[in-house]
């Protein structure tokens, strides 16, 4: 409930002879609701009162509206009748009939106080300067709930927080504070601003993404009792593109029918969520089914093909997009992965010994995949084995057929096997272990009885 109260305010103001010289002052008696009056007042009695002398008259009086100086106009003046007639306002009789027959004291009389009289300047005087009074009403914070607000990432955000049509509290409130989800938080610089009602953000950022409290109180000053207090918040959903924050794979490389996981990156988002599209080495869309399976999460985002085929060697493409509805949100983000379906090679055939000595075995195959397979042959390796030891592997760089076995004991019964390998990167494609046409190749390294006795031929290559 509003109150309703009178008081006295005494404009008054001194001048000289010289135009220009005039001082005023503004006293009230009693001071009205400490400094601000409430809607309702009735008879706030201005006096204007001149005392000194000089030419200068008490006896006009004229008033700007707040909407008068935001539309651009002047002062008018009051009076009791005509065009500029307002009710709110009784011109009383003059008094004190001073100097060269001219008032030195006239009364103005606010009947009652509305609303729209809020920062009404009220003046008083004939000449400048005059003197004025502001009526400032005392006013409790209004604040509304703004509800969701959707800004995309980089966009301004100004949000007034104050009821649309009310008045701004006065006195300002003493008590303001922001909270975002719950942790308060202050602006600290011209491109975001947490005021009394409005906020600022001149660029939104994914991560001022949440709910907004706005709280504030205002009191009478000078220790007078609480006005009121409002809260109001507002939801802010800041829309960003498809983003990744750790890289996914290069080159995948797998031997043919094992399966391959191709990592788009790790760590997708973006709001609303990404819509994810995976096409294959041919440009179709890779749907989950048959040997595609498609990763669920966004923590991983990865395709997995089973049971591969060299067919399936070549670029494939993953492309995350937000929609805002029909609307692409930020650019669609779009990775190619290499696959490389690696064919082990053919094993080697009619492995067959061209020289013997007493440490050396000297063996020659012939290669089916010479010159052939994905990627070519890159080296051998030949499984030396003692009859009921272990089998020990030693590698020859080279894609011939050929391979001098050396360091061995005489004496000693080997089997001996070929196997082809393709190497692509830190990948070995090996083949099957080769075969004679008796068999598996297995002999006895001679021993020599004399110094005299000649060595099988070496026809290993020069």
């Amino acid at each position: 409930m509003w109150w309703s109260c009178s008081s006295v305010i005494i404009l008054t103001f001194s001048c000289g002879l010289q135009p220009g010289e005039c001082q005023f002052s503004v006293t009230t008696d009693p001071v009205p609701g400490v400094n601000g009056y409430f809607p309702g007042t009735q008879n706030i009695t201005l006096v204007c009162q001149v005392n000194e002398g000089g030419s200068r008259r008490a006896t006009s009086w004229s008033k700007q509206t707040a909407l008068d100086r935001e539309e651009g106009r002047g002062r008018r003046t009051i009076t009791s009748s005509g065009n500029n007639f307002d009710p709110n306002f009784l011109l009383s009789s003059q008094e004190n009939i001073g100097q060269f027959g001219i008032p030195d004291t006239s009364i103005l009389t606010i009947v009652s106080l509305t609303e729209d009289l809020n920062t009404t300047i009220i003046f008083c005087g004939f000449e400048e300067p005059l003197a004025n009074f502001t009526i400032r009403i005392n006013y409790p914070p209004v604040l509304t709930d703004r509800g969701e607000v959707r800004r995309r990432e980089n966009e301004e955000l100004s949000m007034d927080m104050a009821e649309p049509g009310s008045l701004l509290a006065f006195p300002f409130p003493s008590q303001v504070s922001w909270a975002k989800d719950g942790e308060e938080v202050a602006g600290g610089s011209s491109t975001r601003v947490f005021n009394y009602s409005s906020i600022f953000i001149g660029s939104v950022q994914p991560s001022d993404s949440g709910d907004y409290v706005l709280s504030a109180t205002n009191y009478q000053l000078n220790g007078g009792p609480l006005l009121g207090s409002a809260t109001a918040s507002l939801t802010l959903n800041v829309l960003f593109g498809a983003r990744y924050s750790g890289p996914g794979s290069g080159t995948v490389a797998v031997v043919e029918g094992e399966s391959a996981t191709l990592v788009c990156g790790t760590g997708l988002s973006g709001n609303p969520l990404p819509t994810l599209t995976w096409t294959d080495n041919t440009g179709r869309v890779a749907t989950a089914g048959g040997r595609t399976s498609l990763s669920t999460g966004r923590e991983v985002v990865s395709l997995t093909l089973s049971s591969t085929r060299q067919y399936d060697t070549g670029y494939w493409n993953c492309s995350a997009q937000v929609y805002d509805g029909a609307n692409v949100v930020g650019q669609s983000v779009g990775r190619d992965i290499r696959l490389v379906v690696v064919v082990p090679p053919v094993a080697p055939v009619d492995l067959a010994v061209k020289g013997i000595g007493a440490t050396w075995i000297y063996l020659q195959w012939f290669n089916p995949s010479a010159g052939l397979g994905n990627p070519p042959l890159s080296s051998h390796v030949v499984r030396v084995q003692e009859v009921g030891g272990e089998v020990e592997e030693r590698t020859f760089d080279s894609s011939e057929g050929e391979a001098n076995v050396t360091d061995l004991l005489p004496g000693t019964q080997y089997i001996l096997s070929a196997v082809a390998v393709s190497q692509f990167q830190d990948l070995r494609a090996i083949s099957p272990r080769s075969n004679s046409d008796s068999g598996t190749t297995t002999l006895t390294v001679p021993a020599p009885v004399c110094s005299d006795v000649p060595e099988v031929e070496d026809t290993r290559l020069a």
